[in-house]
């Protein structure tokens, strides 16, 4: 008897709170006409070597001018953090990495053609097991089939604007010293 007060109580302060409860089945699915958002979470790896980073090198198609950015990618469903930034070393350098440790997460919110994009970027830094990658100062590597260059950058670079960097919290990080 006590459980069925209760459930009705339940009821009633839901009723209250939300108004008439209706089945899930009731509801019609909600459609927007704005393009899909979504927040993407990734990883990116800071290697350094001597007093330079490895950087990636794109092109900003719509602006035209280079930039650069941390090796690293997306955070598959289910993937820890630790785990993405080793796969995605892996997938992009054809090598392991040793000694990672995690350095910070933050929000990288920008715009590219026109397209709001917002990312949360695990940071995490290591080293790289294969040596023959520090001694060339850049080489091609290919990622989902498409040829990529990285390029190791002093940190003066990065600090004095010469290079874009983004994230821009990446360049703001050195410059405060935190890395």
């Amino acid at each position: 008897m006590k459980k069925a007060s209760s459930t009705r109580q339940f009821d009633n302060f839901l009723k209250n709170e939300f108004g008439t409860l209706r089945l899930a089945s009731e509801f019609q699915p909600l459609t927007l006409k704005s393009k899909k958002m979504r927040i993407r979470p990734i990883v990116l790896c800071l290697l350094e070597n001597r007093d330079r980073i490895l950087m990636q090198e794109f092109r900003e198609e719509f602006e035209n001018y280079d930039f650069f950015r941390l090796p690293g990618g997306g955070i598959e469903l289910g993937e820890p953090a630790t785990e993405a930034v080793r796969r995605e070393i892996r997938e992009e350098l054809q090598s392991e990495i040793l000694d990672v440790e995690f350095i910070e997460v933050f929000e990288n919110i920008y715009k590219y053609g026109g397209e709001q994009k917002h990312e949360i970027a695990f940071l995490f830094r290591a080293k790289l097991t294969d040596n023959q990658l520090t001694e060339q100062d850049v080489f091609e590597f290919f990622d989902n089939g498409l040829a990529f260059r990285a390029v190791w950058v002093s940190r003066q670079e990065i600090a004095d604007g010469s290079r874009v960097v983004f994230p821009l919290h990446f360049r703001e990080m050195i410059l405060e010293g935190k890395i």
